[in-house]
């Protein structure tokens, strides 16, 4: 779209830290010829700009309801951002190199904020998954298993934790208070036949880490998910990122 909107321009202009940026070729919407632009990508907004010390930029792109493809039958190393649904228009782009074509899809596939909405509620999953198996693991240090060293999936007492020194058939709740060593207090244990294997103490991973662990599994989601799209509305295939 074209830009007629003074927080957009300011939002272009501002120190806001870029995705990617660089050169690529834009075929234009009337006479169909590959015009030069330099395009600035910041979130979900990829703005393009006559020449790269232009303050300026021509126009923007919002990058919500859209996927990536290759474009076939266009200039070497083109794609294009197409969008879905009554009236939509592709934006067909094209880069100098392979390498460059790939680095500029992958951005935009992962620049959505439907995307970043999903990898953030993910994060926020496994990260409480780790915190609260790191708590168990410090009361307790032990989980209830089946045969195979698998955790069962439903049961009722699947809370109930066995610590060390208690001796086969002890157990405790973990909501039962802890001493201050982080063991569960021996006056609060209960006997039981379950079968207990011992668990290791869990690694602790710092939030990049677990970004850099998930990040590739997130990606996989959000492109299966597309792939599904695509597949309902009959367009095609998408690119395999």
């Amino acid at each position: 779209m074209k830009i007629n909107d003074k927080n957009l321009i300011s939002f272009a202009q501002s120190k806001t830290p870029v995705d990617r940026e660089g050169w690529l070729m834009k075929r234009g919407e009337v006479n169909r010829a590959f015009q030069k632009r330099w395009f600035l990508l910041k979130g979900n907004l990829l703005f393009y700009f006559e020449k790269k010390t232009d303050r300026d930029p021509v126009g923007a792109v919002i990058l919500e309801g859209c996927t990536v493809e290759l474009a076939e039958n266009e200039e070497l190393f083109a794609f294009k951002i197409l969008f879905h649904g009554s009236g939509h228009r592709a934006y067909v782009l094209s880069a100098e190199s392979q390498e460059d074509m790939e680095g500029w899809m992958k951005a935009l596939a992962c620049a959505s904020y439907d995307y970043m909405k999903l990898m953030v509620a993910e994060l926020q999953r496994q990260l409480s998954e780790v915190t609260e198996a790191e708590r168990l693991a410090k009361c307790g240090n032990a989980a209830p298993l089946l045969a195979g060293g698998q955790l069962q999936g439903n049961r009722s007492d699947s809370c109930l934790f066995v610590r060390d020194g208690l001796g086969p058939g002890r157990r405790f709740n973990p909501f039962d208070r802890c001493d201050d060593d982080g063991t569960a207090n021996d006056k609060d244990a209960a006997t039981s036949g379950t079968l207990v294997v011992h668990a290791p103490q869990l690694p602790k991973y710092a939030f990049p880490e677990l970004h850099r662990r998930y990040g590739i599994k997130f990606k996989k989601l959000v492109e299966e998910r597309k792939r599904r799209e695509e597949k309902e509305r009959g367009v095609g295939v998408l690119i395999e990122l």
